[in-house]
């Protein structure tokens, strides 16, 4: 079944540019094939393309934008105020809502537009579930991670008691503790409680109001009507999982972009060498220049001590530091071509979701440095595996890093790991592209999809999905029964001893009449 160009919007106002990043294939793809797409977020496109409507609200922008950079990360973990983090992400969905609302800007694009599909990034862009009301279109929610503790409202099944979610990173299966397997069951618990009566509420009253709707779902409702949940991940990177039709593993999709060779710059220096090369960058929001001035310190001293190996390192900013002429500095890198260059021996990494994956398609491994989100889930899945070292960046010292490079060089089981585990991820019966591009237009070209893809769990409470009252019920009944049976026994004994009795005294009083 064939469909006609389609209006689509993809929404990703709360989250960093790198998310743009994991989603810009599909939206690439979708636009080649003769859909009308729209990019909306709080940044401008470094790269436009000419049929790619890309929108960035001027006024969310100004407020957002400085996200990009920011030191509170590095400060964050440093503070260990992880957790708290990830609660106080409710409080930025609903900032960058009343942000858009009260945008006239805003509000003039929303009511000159339509849509058929809104695909909306699953960190927090909640927001956008009004728009799905007011144009009545379909909804894919995407995330651009593996499972957090939230993704289990869209039907997944609860696994947690063998899983960890993104937020904790405890050992998988058997290793899990009992206090561990607590906490992260009573995650998605927190998390549902936390949207359903505080955050979803207050969206829908600054929804209602702003789009003038006569009838507004509850978003909790919108949600479970989802007609598909894509995953930025796969097993090869992820731990496996039992997910439903409507739950689809896009994983891989920035890994297939065309690597160009790099620039003659860049092949000199790599060519100065004589053991190759290895990439260091941090990502978007992770930026050298914020950690502590003694981890800068350690960390560069332990890159001098291999004059030999080159060293091509991506920093925005100036790393404020006298460097060998061995190591290369730049504020932009082609990352995709030096990770596909047959001379690089190693990434230095801060292991975010789009890192890993391309890491893995191209056989680096990788010394992680994990700074916030998701990004310890990642580097430990991958040292797991043997593919990889994690160190803690807070705690660095010059004499871990020279080791960890040194096993990375020297120790063939990490080469030979991530070769295995690059051909797992590539091992599929069609590229995560094109399997993201065919599920889009499924849920287009079917518009009774959640009939046929949708759990019947997925309408289910909470306690009656994980059995709580069947387990109650049972738990009762193991404590009723031997009471029961006890009194019974009690009953019974009793009985028997009135009997005895009884008979005692009527034959006593029957021998004092006959004597």
């Amino acid at each position: 079944m064939k469909i006609s160009s389609e209006n689509i919007l993809f929404y990703g106002i709360v989250g960093s540019y790198s998310q743009r990043i994991s989603t810009w294939p599909l939206i690439e793809a979708l636009s080649d094939k003769g859909h009308n797409v729209t990019y909306i977020s709080a940044y401008d496109s470094k790269d436009p393309h000419p049929k790619i409507y890309d929108y960035a609200p001027k006024k969310w922008k100004e407020t957002m934008g400085p996200w990009e950079g920011y030191k509170t990360f590095y400060e964050v973990r440093k503070n260990k105020q992880m957790l708290n983090m990830w609660f106080e992400l409710p409080s930025l969905g609903l900032l960058a809502c009343e942000s858009l609302y009260s945008d006239p800007e805003f509000m003039k694009w929303v009511k000159s537009s339509s849509f058929d599909l809104i695909v909306v990034d699953g960190l927090m862009n909640e927001c956008a579930y009004g728009l799905v009301q007011l144009y009545k279109s379909k909804l894919i929610i995407y995330g651009s991670s593996s499972v957090m503790g939230w993704y289990y409202a869209y039907g997944l099944p609860d696994e947690t008691a063998s899983v960890t979610e993104c937020m904790f990173n405890f050992p998988p299966g058997k290793e899990m503790s009992f206090l561990q397997r607590f906490v992260n069951g009573m995650s998605p618990l927190v998390w549902q409680v936390l949207r359903e009566y505080w955050y979803f509420p207050k969206l829908e009253e600054v929804t209602k109001k702003a789009l003038d709707l006569d009838v507004l779902p509850p978003f909790s409702e919108i949600e479970r009507g989802a007609n598909l949940l894509m995953l930025t991940s796969h097993y090869s990177l992820d731990y496996a999982r039992s997910l439903p039709p409507h739950v689809v593993n896009v994983g891989g999709m920035t890994s297939l972009r065309k690597a160009e060779p790099v620039s003659k710059k860049l092949e000199d220096f790599i060519n100065k060498g004589k053991n190759g090369f290895i990439y260091v960058s941090f990502g978007t929001v992770a930026e050298f220049v914020n950690f502590d001035k003694h981890v800068q310190e350690e960390f560069i001293k332990a890159i001098q001590s291999f004059p030999n190996m080159q060293f091509i390192w991506k920093s925005t900013y100036d790393v404020n530091a006298t460097l060998p002429s061995h190591v290369m500095v730049t504020n932009w890198a082609p990352q995709l071509s030096l990770l596909a260059h047959p001379k690089i021996k190693a990434f230095i990494t801060h292991s975010g979701m789009g890192s890993t994956v391309e890491a893995i398609h191209f056989e680096v491994p990788l010394i992680s440095f994990p700074v916030l989100a998701e990004q310890d889930f990642n580097a430990n899945t991958v040292a797991s595996r043997n593919a990889g070292i994690k160190l803690e960046i807070l705690t660095l010292k010059q004499e871990e890093l020279e080791h960890a490079i040194s096993e990375i060089l020297e120790n063939p089981k990490y080469r030979n790991a991530m070769k295995k585990l690059s051909k797992i991820s590539k091992d599929r019966p069609t590229s995560a592209l094109e399997n993201a591009v065919w599920w889009t237009e499924y849920i287009l070209r079917h518009p009774d999809s959640n009939e046929y893809l949708h759990p019947p769990s997925i309408q289910q409470s909470w306690w009656v999905k994980r059995q709580i009252d069947v387990w109650f019920f049972a738990a009762m009944l193991v404590i009723l029964l031997p009471s029961l049976l006890i009194y019974g026994l009690f009953r019974l004994c009793r009985k028997l001893v009135y009997s005895i009795v009884s008979i005692s005294r009527k034959n006593t009083n029957y021998r004092k009449k006959t004597q």
